[in-house]
Formats: C-alpha cells, sequence, structure tokens
C-alpha cells in the first residue's frame, strides 16, 4: 500500500506536470546553452618575486633604520601608486606598447607575505606580481618593467626620507645650540654670584667667618666694658660727661678764647677799681668799660661757638662746660674724650660685624638650596649638551646614510610567462548536471504548488482530520469502481 506522502505527491504531478516540465527544460536549455560556448581565448601571465634588499653591514643606523621602515611599508598601494603606474606607462609607449594605467592594475595580482607566514623565522617579506595579457613577450616585458619601476621607486623614497630626517635635524640643530648656549650662561652668571658663597662652604671659610665675626664682638664687648668703666670713672672725677669734657678742652686749648677771657679779665678788674674810686655806672670811663666787657664776651662767646663747631660753623656750648681747665683736668677731659671716641668706634665696629653676621648666616642657611639650584643649572647644561651633541651625531649618520641608501626591494626571480590554464567542465558533463538540476528543480516546483493547496486529496487526512477532532471513526467505505456505460451488465 503506497505511502500518503507518495499518494499525494502523484495527484499533484498530475496537476501540476506543465509548470514541473516548463521548469526542467528551462534549466536543461540553459545548461545547452552554456554548453554550446566556444572555447575562451588562450590568456599569458608573467610571474617574478621581489624580495627585501639590505647592505650585508649597514655602516650607519640611520640609513639600516630608513631601510627597515622602506620594508615595513610595502603593500600593493605603494607598489601600484599612481605615479608608479605613469611610469610605467611612459616608458611602455616609448617601446610601443600601449596601456592605461586601469589596465595596470586590473592586470596585476600582488601579494605581500611575511617570511614568517610561511613558517620561517625571518623578518623579511616576499612579494610576488602576476601581470597577465594575451601575449607572453609583453607580458615578461610590461613586468619586468614595473620591477625596475618599483625597485627605483623604493630607493627615491628611502633618500626623500633621508633627505627628510637631515632636513628636520638642520633646522632644529640652532635652535638646540641655543638653548644650549643660554644654559651655560645662566650657569656661569649663577657661579659669578654665588659661586664664592658655595665655594666657601665647601672649604669650611664661611663657618670660619661666622665664627670669627662671633669672637670679635665678644671681644669687643669685653673691650667696651672696660672703657665704659674707665669714663664712669674720668665722668666722676671732672664732674662732666664727655661732651662737656670735649666743649672745655677745647676751649681751654683755644689762645683766641684765652687771650678773651683774660681781656674780660682785666677789664672786669679795672671796672672793680674805678668803682673802688668812687666812679659811678654812669661815668664816662665806666661806661667805655662796659661796652668793652660787653663786646669782649660777646666775642668769646661767637669764638667758642666756632670752636666747638670745629668746621667754622656756630654750635651751642654745652651747660657745665669750663674753658679755663687746669692742666691736670684738661689731660683728663683730653682722655675721656678719647675713650668716648673709641667706644663710639667700637659701637660702630659692632653694629657692621653684626650685620656682617647675620648676612653670613643668612647665606650659610641658603647654602643648601644655592647648591640645588647650582646642580639644577648643571644638570640642565649636561641634558642640553647630551642632546645638542646626539642631533649633531644623528645628522652625520644621516648625512652618511645618502652613500649607502639603496632600494628595500631587489628582484629574486625574473618575470617568466607561462599560459593561464583554465579548468572548465566538458560538455556531457555539462549537459548531465543541467538535466540532473533540472529534474530535481521540475520536482521542487511541484511539491511547492501542491504545498500551496490546501484541499483534501486522500483518505488518511480526512482521518487525521477526524482524530484531531476526536470524532469517533466506525468504519472506511470502500472504494467502488466506477463501472464504464459501455460495458455490458452482469
Amino acid at each position: 500500500m503506497a505511502s500518503p506522502f507518495l499518494k499525494r505527491y502523484l495527484l499533484a504531478l498530475n496537476r501540476y506536470k506543465w509548470a514541473g516540465l516548463f521548469t526542467f527544460l528551462s534549466i536543461l536549455g540553459a545548461s545547452v546553452a552554456i554548453a554550446l560556448q566556444p572555447e575562451p581565448p588562450v590568456t599569458y601571465s608573467s610571474e617574478g618575486v621581489l624580495v627585501n634588499n639590505s647592505p650585508l653591514v649597514p655602516l650607519t643606523e640611520t640609513g639600516n633604520q630608513v631601510q627597515s621602515l622602506g620594508r615595513g611599508i610595502i603593500n600593493e598601494e605603494l607598489l601600484l601608486s599612481d605615479i608608479l603606474l605613469e611610469e610605467v606607462v611612459g616608458q611602455l609607449a616609448s617601446q610601443g606598447i600601449d596601456y592605461k594605467p586601469k589596465q595596470l592594475v586590473a592586470n596585476t595580482k600582488i601579494d605581500v607575505r611575511s617570511a614568517a607566514a610561511e613558517g620561517v623565522e625571518s623578518n623579511e617579506q616576499r612579494v610576488t606580481v602576476r601581470f597577465s595579457g594575451s601575449d607572453p613577450e609583453v607580458t615578461e616585458v610590461v613586468l619586468q618593467t614595473m620591477f625596475d619601476a618599483m625597485v627605483e621607486l623604493s630607493a627615491i623614497t628611502n633618500r626623500q626620507r633621508l633627505r627628510a630626517i637631515a632636513t628636520e635635524l638642520n633646522e632644529r640643530l640652532p635652535e638646540i645650540e641655543t638653548e644650549l648656549r643660554q644654559a651655560e650662561q645662566r650657569l656661569e652668571a649663577y657661579d659669578r654670584n654665588e659661586g664664592p658663597a658655595i665655594q666657601a662652604s665647601i672649604d669650611g671659610s664661611l663657618l670660619g667667618a661666622i665664627s670669627s665675626s662671633q669672637q670679635q664682638l665678644r671681644t669687643n664687648e669685653i673691650t667696651l666694658a672696660g672703657i665704659e668703666a674707665q669714663m664712669r670713672n674720668l665722668q666722676g672725677q671732672l664732674g662732666m660727661n664727655p661732651a662737656q669734657a670735649y666743649a672745655s678742652s677745647a676751649l681751654s686749648a683755644d689762645p683766641l678764647v684765652a687771650q678773651l677771657r683774660a681781656q674780660i679779665s682785666e677789664a672786669e678788674t679795672v671796672m672793680a677799681l674805678q668803682r673802688a674810686q668812687g666812679l659811678r655806672d654812669q661815668h664816662p670811663t665806666m661806661v667805655e668799660l662796659s661796652e668793652s666787657l660787653a663786646a669782649y664776651r660777646e666775642l668769646l662767646a661767637r669764638r667758642s661757638a666756632e670752636v666747638l663747631g670745629g668746621d667754622g660753623t656756630v654750635a651751642p656750648i654745652p651747660s657745665g662746660t669750663q674753658a679755663n681747665l687746669d692742666p691736670a683736668r684738661a689731660a683728663l677731659a683730653s682722655q675721656l674724650v678719647s675713650l668716648d671716641s673709641q667706644r663710639d668706634a667700637l659701637l660702630n665696629q659692632q653694629r657692621v660685624i653684626a650685620q656682617s653676621e647675620q648676612r653670613l648666616r643668612q647665606d650659610y642657611a641658603s647654602l643648601p638650596n644655592k647648591e640645588l639650584e647650582r646642580n639644577r643649572l648643571a644638570q640642565q647644561v649636561v641634558l642640553r649638551r647630551a642632546f645638542y651633541d646626539r642631533l649633531q651625531a644623528s645628522l652625520i649618520d644621516a648625512e652618511a646614510a645618502e652613500a649607502e641608501t639603496v632600494s628595500s626591494l631587489v628582484v629574486a626571480s625574473e618575470p617568466y610567462a607561462k599560459v593561464n590554464v583554465i579548468d572548465s567542465p566538458g560538455k556531457p558533463m555539462v549537459l548531465l548536471a543541467g538535466a540532473l538540476v533540472g529534474l530535481v528543480s521540475g520536482g521542487g516546483v511541484i511539491y511547492l504548488l501542491d504545498m500551496l493547496d490546501g484541499t483534501i486529496r486522500t483518505a488518511e487526512e480526512i482521518e487525521g482530520i477526524l482524530e484531531a477532532q476526536e470524532v469517533a471513526l466506525l468504519g472506511t467505505i470502500p472504494t467502488m469502481q466506477m463501472r464504464s456505460p459501455h460495458l455490458m451488465p452482469i
């Protein structure tokens, strides 16, 4: 008994036989058309290999770096760049071969592989170039021309990169040299200003100067104590301070003052004698003597002020001044004045020494900062010098590298032409494949059309629907074959 699926498919085959047949014949016709196509023309291709090129013994570091960079940028875009294609087209045109850049790109296949990708431990690259064409000799010429242009382009690129490096170094060198000179000048200026203090701290002379200042201050304090003790003793004996003693000594030593005092004393004596003789103050002689005495006293006061001023100017006379000291008291007054001058000198010296000590202490306290600043300036000079020397060495290295600059590519395998073999199936195979595909496609079309038809065609489908609806199935009426009306009745 046939399965329900086969029954339904046979019914569908009877209904949609023309659609299936049309699909089969269409595919079979297409395969016949393909099988009747003429054989493609014979094509040729030239193939060659380029590998990395580098000097056996690189003499310069820059040249080695440029060669490494040149090998690192080798790719299809560089090898088929516009400038290279234009150069190749021009060279081919001079040989009577007409190609456009787009044709060269379309007919050229480039395969760049590293040695590591092929299982070899190396940094080298292997560039396989294939050019296809209809003439084997032309393909060889074209590929050879492209090889020459690729090698030359790599060499030109390396030389341009070296020139760019040298130009950049030449542009930066003056700026770096200026910075080096400025750093050296800053260090020299700092050494001129702060070098002695730093050197003094190194050899210990700064600490010695501070100790010497302190010792001098203590010595001066002791001397001042002695001088002040002597001054107090002399002041007690004279009953005068140093200013009064100075004024008294100066007035006692001046001859004009002594003469005026003698004249005043003489005038006072004469006036006393005249009064003793009975002359009154209104007497002409007494009036004349009074006027002379007043004039002498005025001259004495003026002369005393001039003497005390010291430079011809008028100075006030201190109270308690004695203008007629005896020699012993004059000597004591002179000693008191001398001690006062010594004390003033020592006090000034103390002030100067204290200021100097303070500056020395400040210098000593700032020495660590000065040493750090000096080290920083020296470090800047060292760094600038090292950078400047490095740039100079790089410039010399770049200029020397121009002599050994070569292309990063070299031809490892010269171009050779070969016939392009096209693997195409035979005509019987094409027809057989078309028939099989057409048969399967036709059957598939019939099956899809039957799937789209929702009509129930078999008793098994009806039974399945009834079972899904839980309807009790009592039995199945057998199929009755209808007799033809043309047959004899039984």
